[in-house]
C-alpha cells in the first residue's frame, strides 16, 4: 500500500477529493492533508508520502516552491498538481519538476483523478520502493482505532473505564490527568435532508459530511470524531493544560459552532448538539454519554439547530410552558364535538408529569385517535387521515412540529366533515371513488358512467357543488396526498409522484410547485422548519 497527502487551501476541494477518490481500491492510504505549502512540507518530512497531490496557488508557500523543496533530495515521490484553467504557464514550470500530471479543479471527475493516480502508482511500482505497508497502515488507522474505541466505551458500553484508558494509551493518547467532555451531534430531519439526493449518491454525501466534520474538528487536536450512524456523531474532547472549565467550554463551543456553521454553508443542513459536563481524571467518565444524550433531547422543546447542556438551568420552566399550551383546546374541536374528551386527556397527561420525548409523541398519537373516536361526526371521515397523521407525528422531531401536525389533522377532519354533509349522493360517490383510486387513471366519462348520469350533466353538477372542475379536483387531491407522504414518509419525490397518480415525475414537480409555490423537497423542508 502506498501513502498520499493532499495539499489544498480550499476546504471544499480537499473534502471533495477525499470523498471522490476510492483510495482503498487504488491501493492508496490518505495519511494526511494540509491547507498551505509550509504545513504540507512539514507533513512531507513527517510522513515521507509516496504521492503528493498539491494545489499551485497557496498561502505561506506556493505549490511550485513546495515541489522544488521536495525535489531537492527526493526524485522518487510522485507529484500530481491541482490547477485552475488560467494557470497553464505555471503548469509548464511544474512539469519541468517531474510531476506526473495535473487536474483542473473546476472540471475534475473521479475517473480523471484516479487515472492520474494510477499513472503515479505505476511509476512507483517501477522504482522498487521499500515496503512501508505496516507503517502506512498504522498511520492511517490510528484515528479509526481511537474512534472505534470511543464508540465501544461511550455508546456501546463494551469496555470498562480502565480498559478504555489503557486502549487510548496504547494508541498514543494519554487521558489520565486530563479533562474529558463529550458532545453529540444529530442531523435534524436527516431523512428530509437525504431525500434531496438520489440513493446512489447518499454514501458519497455521508463521506463528504464526515470529512468536513473531521476537517473542522482536527483544528482542535484534542477532539476525536466518531460517526455513530447516518444521523448522529460523537465528539470526544480530551484536554490538557487548561485549568479553567470556562476556557474548556469555549474550546468545545468554538469547535462545534464552526462545524454547525460549515455544514449549514456547504450542505444547507441543520444540526443540533447536546453537551456533557466535564470529567477530571476519568472520574465517572461512563456517565458523560448519557448526559450528552439528555442534553441533545432538549432540542425537542428548544427547536432545531440548538446547542444544549446537560446541566442547563431553566429547562423545566421552558418544557412546562410548552406543555401548558395544550390546556387551551383548538377552536375547531368545537365543530367536531370532542372538547370535553380532549380537556380530560390533556389534564391527565399533565398530571402524570412525564414529558419525555417518547411520552409526548405517544400523547399526540393518542389524542389524534381520541379525536376520531369521540367526534360526533361520521367516523369514516377519519379512516385514512388518522393513519396519515400518525405517520407524520412519528416523523416530527420537536414539540412544535407535533402540535402543528395535530392542528392540521383537526383542520383536515373539519373540511372532510363539511364535504361529507354538503354534497349530493352522486357527487359524494364520485369523491369517494377518487379517494380510493387517485393513484390510477381516472376519467370524467368513467366516473359519470359509474354514478349513472351523463358526462355533461356530471361535469356541470361537479362544478356547481365543488366550485372547481373535475380535473382540478383530482389534481388538488393528489397534491394533498403528496403533501401527506412528503411529511409522513421518507420516500423520494419521484416515488411519491407514482404513488399519488402522477406518471411523470417532472410534471408532478411542476404541478406541485404551481399549487404550493414550492418544489416537493422545498415543501418538506419548509414544513419541518416551522
Amino acid at each position: 500500500m502506498y501513502s498520499a497527502i493532499i495539499v489544498e487551501d480550499e476546504m471544499l476541494v480537499r473534502v471533495g477529493l477525499k470523498s471522490l477518490i476510492k483510495w482503498d481500491k487504488l491501493g492508496l492510504a490518505l495519511v494526511s492533508d494540509a491547507s498551505n505549502g509550509q504545513e504540507a512540507f512539514d507533513m512531507y518530512n513527517q510522513y515521507k508520502p509516496d504521492i503528493v497531490i498539491t494545489d499551485i496557488k497557496m498561502p505561506q508557500m506556493d505549490g511550485i516552491e513546495l515541489i522544488k523543496k521536495i525535489r531537492e533530495n527526493d526524485k522518487r515521490t510522485r507529484i500530481v498538481i491541482l490547477t485552475c484553467l488560467e494557470e497553464f504557464e505555471i503548469i509548464r514550470k511544474a512539469v519541468e519538476l517531474d510531476v506526473d500530471g495535473y487536474i483542473v479543479k473546476l472540471t475534475m471527475t473521479q475517473k480523471e483523478m484516479e487515472d492520474v493516480l494510477r499513472k503515479s502508482i505505476s511509476k512507483l511500482n517501477e522504482l522498487s520502493v521499500p515496503d512501508k505497508t505496516v507503517l502506512v497502515s498504522n498511520k492511517c488507522n490510528i484515528d479509526v482505532q481511537i474512534a472505534e474505541l470511543c464508540k465501544q466505551y461511550f455508546s456501546e458500553s463494551k469496555c470498562t473505564t480502565e480498559e478504555f484508558e489503557k486502549g487510548l494509551l496504547e494508541l498514543g493518547v494519554k487521558s489520565r490527568g486530563k479533562k474529558t467532555m463529550l458532545a453529540l451531534m444529530q442531523i435534524d430531519h436527516y431523512g428530509v435532508f437525504y431525500s434531496k439526493y438520489e440513493k446512489k449518491d447518499v454514501k458519497r454525501i455521508e463521506a463528504s459530511i464526515l470529512n468536513i466534520i473531521e476537517e473542522v474538528a482536527k483544528k482542535n487536536h484534542s477532539c476525536y470524531v466518531v460517526k455513530e450512524n447516518a444521523s448522529k456523531y460523537m465528539f470526544v474532547f480530551i484536554i490538557e493544560g487548561i485549568a479553567s472549565e470556562s476556557k474548556i467550554n469555549d474550546i468545545m463551543v468554538n469547535t462545534i459552532s464552526n462545524i454547525k456553521n460549515t455544514l449549514k454553508r456547504y450542505f444547507d443542513m441543520s444540526v443540533s448538539f447536546g453537551i456533557s459536563s466535564i470529567r477530571v481524571d476519568n472520574h465517572a467518565l461512563n456517565t458523560v454519554y448519557a448526559e450528552a444524550m439528555t442534553a441533545l433531547e432538549y432540542k425537542f422543546f428548544d427547536g432545531m439547530g440548538t446547542i444544549s447542556y446537560s446541566n442547563e438551568q431553566g429547562k423545566g420552566y421552558i418544557i412546562r410552558e410548552k406543555i401548558d399550551t395544550l390546556l387551551v383546546p383548538p377552536a375547531l374541536l368545537e365543530m367536531l364535538g370532542c372538547v370535553k374528551e380532549y380537556k380530560n386527556r390533556v389534564e391527565s397527561f399533565i398530571e402524570k408529569g412525564n414529558f419525555q420525548v417518547d411520552k409526548v409523541r405517544d400523547f399526540f398519537v393518542h389524542i389524534i385517535q381520541l379525536t376520531a373516536l369521540s367526534s360526533q361526526i361520521d367516523r369514516k371521515i377519519f379512516e385514512d387521515i388518522v393513519i396519515n397523521y400518525t405517520g407524520i407525528i412519528h416523523e416530527c422531531e420537536t414539540f412544535d412540529e407535533m402540535y402543528a401536525a395535530y392542528m392540521d389533522f383537526i383542520k383536515c377532519a373539519v373540511n372532510r366533515s363539511k364535504e361529507h354533509i354538503s354534497y349530493s349522493k352522486g357527487i359524494l360517490d364520485a369523491i369517494n371513488y377518487i379517494k380510493l383510486h387517485h393513484n390510477e387513471e381516472i376519467s370524467l366519462n368513467q366516473i359519470a358512467d359509474l354514478i349513472n348520469i351523463s358526462p355533461n350533466y356530471f361535469s356541470t353538477l361537479f362544478k356547481k357543488e365543488l366550485d372547481m372542475n373535475f380535473s382540478e379536483y383530482i389534481i388538488n387531491y393528489r397534491i394533498e396526498k403528496a403533501k401527506e407522504l412528503l411529511l409522513g414518509t421518507r420516500l423520494l419525490s419521484y416515488e411519491i409522484s407514482q404513488r399519488v397518480g402522477f406518471r411523470d415525475g417532472a410534471y408532478f414537480s411542476r404541478t406541485f410547485k404551481k399549487a404550493t409555490g414550492l418544489s416537493p423537497n422545498e415543501y418538506r423542508k419548509r414544513w419541518f422548519e416551522r
